[in-house]
C-alpha cells in the first residue's frame, strides 16, 4: 500500500484522539482533510498505528499548506502546543482577525496571540490576546518531548528543536550535568531522557513550577534535581554544564560554570552574536577558562538565525 494517500478509519468520537496521537507520533498529514464516509471517519497519515483500519484514499481531498494561502504576506508567526505567536507589526484589527482565522483553520490552533517580543534578564514575553480562548496554557510537543507552559508568560522557542535532540544524543548514561539555566526544562529534560543525572537551576518561580511538572511528564523526575535558585548559588561537580541563555558569555556565570566543570568535561555556551563576530565569544569562553587556571578546546556550532545579521550561536568547550 502506498503512503501518499493513507487514511485511519475511525468513529467519529474518536477522531480528535487520533489526530492527536497522530501528530504526536509525527505521522499526520497536514496536506490533507479530515473527510467523513460513511459512519466513519477517515483521518490522514503518513503511517498506519494503533491497529485501525488502513485505507489508501483514491481521491484526497487537499487542503491549503501555507499561511500565504490564505493572507497576503502573512507575518512571522510560531506555534507553542496550540497557541499561535505571530508578530502583527502595525497591522490592523481587521488584517490580525485574518490572519487568526488563517492560523485557527491552517493549524488548528486554540489561541492567537500578538508577539511584542521578550523583556528583561528573564526573557518574559510580552504578549496580547487577538483571538480564541483566553486560557493560555498549553503542552507544546516535539521528537517525543513534552513541555507544559504558558507561552504568554513564558518564552519558548520552537527553533531550537534541532538543538534539545543535540543535547539528547550528546550526553551519557553516567553523566552528571548541571543546567544553570533550567527555565521549563527546555535541554534539562533532554538531557535526562538521554540518561543523564541532571541538576537543573531556575531562577524564575514560575518557570521552575513547569520544570518540576515537565520532569515528571516526560518520566524523569528521579533524574532532574530542580532548584529553586540562582544558579550561581548552586554548587555541583558536572561533567557537563548547559548553559542556556543569551546571559550565559557573563564573567560570574562562566567563572561559576569553569568552578562546576570537571576536567574532561564540557561546557556549552549560548550567544546572540553577529554571523562575523562568533569569535569574540569564544574568546570570552577561552580568556575565562585561563584565568581559572583551565584549558579549552572549543568549536563552534550555529544553531539558527536570531535576528537580522545576528545567529544563535553555542561554544562547545570541552575543559
Amino acid at each position: 500500500m502506498s503512503n501518499d494517500a493513507l487514511a485511519l478509519r475511525v468513529p467519529p468520537p474518536c477522531t480528535e484522539d487520533v489526530m492527536r496521537e497522530a501528530r504526536h507520533r509525527g505521522v499526520y498529514d497536514e496536506t490533507r482533510s479530515v473527510r467523513r464516509v460513511g459512519d466513519r471517519v477517515e483521518v490522514p497519515v503518513t503511517r498506519a498505528f494503533g491497529g485501525y483500519e488502513t485505507v489508501e484514499q483514491d481521491d484526497p481531498v487537499r487542503r491549503r499548506v501555507s499561511l500565504s494561502d490564505y493572507v497576503e504576506d502573512p507575518p512571522p508567526f510560531s506555534i507553542v502546543g496550540d497557541v499561535a505567536l505571530v508578530r502583527f507589526g502595525d497591522a490592523d484589527e481587521e488584517r490580525e482577525h485574518a490572519v487568526a482565522e488563517a492560523l485557527e483553520e491552517l493549524h488548528g490552533v486554540r489561541t492567537v496571540l500578538g508577539d511584542r517580543g521578550v523583556s528583561g534578564d528573564e526573557r518574559v514575553p510580552e504578549t496580547r490576546h487577538v483571538a480564541g480562548d483566553r486560557d493560555t496554557e498549553t503542552v507544546h510537543r516535539e521528537n517525543g518531548f513534552e513541555f507544559a507552559l504558558d507561552p504568554s508568560r513564558i518564552m519558548f522557542s520552537v527553533g531550537n528543536a534541532e538543538e534539545r535532540l543535540r543535547v539528547r544524543d550528546a550526553v551519557n548514561d553516567d553523566e552528571r550535568v548541571f543546567d544553570m539555566f533550567a527555565g521549563i526544562g527546555y535541554f534539562a529534560i533532554p538531557a535526562a531522557v538521554g540518561g543523564a543525572s541532571v541538576v537543573a537551576a531556575e531562577i524564575r518561580r514560575e518557570s521552575y513550577e513547569y520544570l518540576v511538572e515537565n520532569a515528571a511528564r516526560n518520566d524523569v523526575a528521579e533524574r532532574t534535581d530542580a532548584r529553586h535558585a540562582d544558579c550561581r548559588d548552586v554548587s555541583v561537580e558536572a561533567d557537563r554544564v548547559l548553559m542556556g541563555h543569551f546571559e550565559a558569555t557573563r564573567h560570574d556565570f562562566l567563572t561559576h560554570a569553569f568552578d562546576c566543570v570537571r576536567d574532561g568535561g564540557v561546557l556549552h555556551v549560548h550567544d546572540a552574536t553577529h554571523e562575523d563576530a562568533t569569535d569574540e565569544t569564544v574568546r570570552k569562553v577561552e580568556e575565562t577558562a585561563r584565568r581559572n587556571g583551565r584549558e579549552v578546546e572549543t568549536s563552534v556550532r550555529r544553531v539558527k538565525g536570531y535576528a537580522e545579521g545576528v545567529a544563535h550561536i553555542v561554544v562547545d568547550a570541552r575543559v
